[in-house]
């Protein structure tokens, strides 16, 4: 059965850069409906006539503010409104935003600046903090696409089969992945991309490798090509560059690079 890749978190990157866009859509949104809005209405002052409170079954307290203001020429008392801060006191001196057309609705302009702001504000925390491993797994891909398509191809010895801690389901590991290195070079170590735990993989496989000649750093560890060895590891001799069989194990001789 040939191993597929799993795509990991990268979708989950995908959809919160999603809702951070469209939370700044939303802000932006919203700054215009009240821009607009704010066209009904005209600021007047008022005095804080009464402050109650009461208390829901969860012990929640729930503020009731009663204000006296003029406006063209009548006076309106006791006018509920549907804001409140604890900084407001009884007779305290307050500047609301009144209706033209209904006087008795009555809006506080800070709402239409704070509301629009946090939308913005969250929405564009959420697309930086997102934005930077996005943009490593978006490079990345792109060096492993040039990799597969101009790169030199060359074969791999799996040195180690480890759990990918990156990313978790209800808080459990469910993909492993790779890490392989070409024959005949010692020191050079590539991981693969995630893929299911229901793959067996055993150590000592080998699986091949597109190379970008002259960036080592865009690579792709094709998974599909993994092949199970039987091959013990006194088996095998590196010499120059390609690898040869014993003579007892009746292996094929295999060059370094794959055409």
């Amino acid at each position: 059965m040939k191993i597929k890749e799993s795509s990991g978190g990268t979708y989950i990157l995908w959809i919160m850069l999603v809702v951070g866009c469209l939370l700044m859509c939303g802000g932006i949104g919203c700054a215009i409906y009240y821009g607009v809005d704010s066209l009904n209405y005209v600021e007047v002052r008022a005095v804080i006539t009464d402050i109650s409170v009461s208390y829901d079954s969860d012990g929640d307290a729930h503020h009731y503010v009663t204000v006296d203001y003029e406006y063209n020429g009548v006076q309106y008392n006791d006018i509920s409104i549907s804001f409140w801060s604890s900084d407001m006191y009884e007779g305290q001196n307050i500047s609301i935003m009144c209706h033209k057309d209904y006087p008795t609705k009555l809006q506080d302009k800070t709402l239409w600046i704070i509301i629009p702001c946090i939308l913005f504000g969250v929405g564009a925390l959420f697309t930086l903090v997102i934005s930077f491993p996005l943009h490593k797994v978006i490079a990345k891909n792109r060096g492993s696409r040039y990799a597969r398509k101009h790169g030199e191809v060359l074969l791999c010895k799996i040195t180690a089969v480890e759990p990918d801690t990156s990313y978790r389901v209800n808080g459990r590991i469910v993909n492993n992945i790779v890490e392989c290195m070409p024959l005949g070079e010692e020191t050079a170590r590539y991981v693969s991309n995630p893929f299911s735990m229901k793959y067996s993989v055993a150590e000592g496989s080998t699986v091949k490798l597109y190379r970008d000649r002259n960036n080592h750093a865009n690579y792709y560890v094709d998974l599909s090509s993994i092949e199970n060895s039987n091959l013990s590891q006194s088996s095998i001799e590196v010499n120059n560059g390609s690898i040869e069989s014993n003579p007892d194990t009746n292996e094929n001789k295999m060059g370094n690079n794959l055409e």
